[in-house]
This record gives C-alpha cells, structure tokens and sequence, in this order.
C-alpha cells in the first residue's frame, strides 16, 4: 500500500500478536517509527524491537494482550506522549539504515 503512513497516522497503538517465532517485525518497527506505542507478543524479535516503549506479553495469551492494550490506550496524555517519542527514537537509533551500516562496518572490521 502507497498509503501506510496516513493509516499509521490515524492509530493510537500498533499492536503484533503474532503465536508463532516470526523474525524481525517490519510492521512493528514502522508502527513505532511513527510513534506509536507498542504491544506485541513475545515472539521473534518482538521484545528487543518495542524495549521500554511499549508492552510485551505471552503469545496465545489474549487475556494479556487485551489488558496491555487497554492500558496503553487509556495512560496519561503526558505519559503517552512520552511512549510514543521513546518508541520513535528507539526505532531511530537501532534500527535505522544508517546503525544498520555500522553494525555491519563493524562486523566486517572484524573479519579482517
């Protein structure tokens, strides 16, 4: 879709409840790009992706998953607002092309 940031826009969470280890979630890191607060299972990559900006709870656990979104979705303005600069820059700074270049200089450094 040519339109996903006008739909992340519009949302007040991205949430993954992903039952099965899938790898890194591109959707997850985009959500939180824009800055929105996370909720996710703890699958793949999920819980080194969301950090601190956000909540992580067992998979195949709905009981969970509805209590973290519901307490995401009803924080304090000034604690949302927090959340979602947190979740921004915590995308920013680990997952951007540019840390992924020197991640790999460094790997390949390595190596020689």
């Amino acid at each position: 879709r040519g339109d996903v940031p006008r739909l992340l826009a519009a949302c007040d969470l991205i949430v993954s409840s992903s039952a099965y280890g899938e790898g890194f979630s591109n959707a997850l890191a985009e959500g939180m790009a824009a800055g929105l607060p996370a909720v996710a299972t703890n699958v793949g990559d999920a819980a080194r992706i969301v950090g601190e900006s956000g909540r992580i709870v067992p998979p195949r656990n709905a009981k969970a998953l509805a209590e973290a979104i519901r307490e995401l979705a009803f924080e304090p303005l000034n604690i949302r607002v927090r959340r979602r600069s947190h979740a921004r820059t915590l995308i920013k700074k680990q997952f951007s092309v540019a840390e992924n270049v020197i991640a790999f200089e460094k790997i390949y450094d390595s190596l020689v």
